[in-house]
């Protein structure tokens, strides 16, 4: 179930990571996801935990998903079963199982156009409905947040420098845009600057 490496380092948020435009939010660092998932189930307040974010490399997990993962047959650290049941009350492995299975199907596909809402639903074996449930915990919805993680992986792209031959139109269509306009539309809005300034960027 669990789509991680335990052992790679991690970024711990106890609120949203922040935009482009405001970096005001420091995250903790961790030299394993592990240590990472298990100080936010086990020292994190109730108000923390709702809003916990974990980023191991480009995937980041909210907090459903760090309870699954805390959960899982493949965590390799000792538990505290008491501290589940503490202001835990997103914690659901049903439905933390649904949205890690859900966002492993979106990130394998966000490269095809055809990747709509409805279709990553149906994969996941959910309800359109229910995904878009499982999504607001974290205060989106399923269309925001594959539009969302496009954007993050070509502003991951056009800040890399083994992409810089590659236009922008390139990256863009390469990561499931269909439309330029809609792509530097919708990057400018989520990012506080355009493809073209970010790609400037030292």
């Amino acid at each position: 179930m669990a789509n991680i490496d335990f052992d790679a380092p991690a970024k711990l948020y106890s609120s949203p990571p922040p935009k482009a435009r405001n970096r005001g939010i420091k995250p903790r660092q961790f030299d394993s996801a592990a240590r990472a998932i298990q100080f936010a189930v086990e020292r994190l307040s109730a108000r923390a935990k709702s809003s916990a974010v974990l980023k191991v490399g480009e995937y980041r997990y909210g907090p459903t998903e760090i309870c699954a993962l805390y959960q899982s047959p493949q965590y390799p650290l000792k538990r505290k079963p008491s501290k589940l049941g503490r202001g835990m009350s997103w914690l659901s492995a049903p439905r933390a199982a649904s949205l890690l299975r859900l966002k492993t199907i979106i990130e394998a596909k966000l490269h095809d156009p055809a990747l709509k809402p409805v279709i990553a639903a149906q994969a996941a074996g959910i309800s359109i409905r229910y995904a878009n449930e499982l999504l607001a915990e974290e205060g989106t919805s399923l269309r925001r947040y594959v539009i969302t993680r496009r954007l993050e992986r070509c502003r991951q792209a056009l800040m890399n420098r083994a992409h810089s031959s590659r236009t922008i139109g390139d990256i863009a269509y390469a990561h499931g845009f269909s439309h330029r306009s809609y792509f530097s539309l919708r990057f400018k809005e989520q990012l506080g600057c355009t493809p073209r300034e970010i790609r400037a960027k030292p």
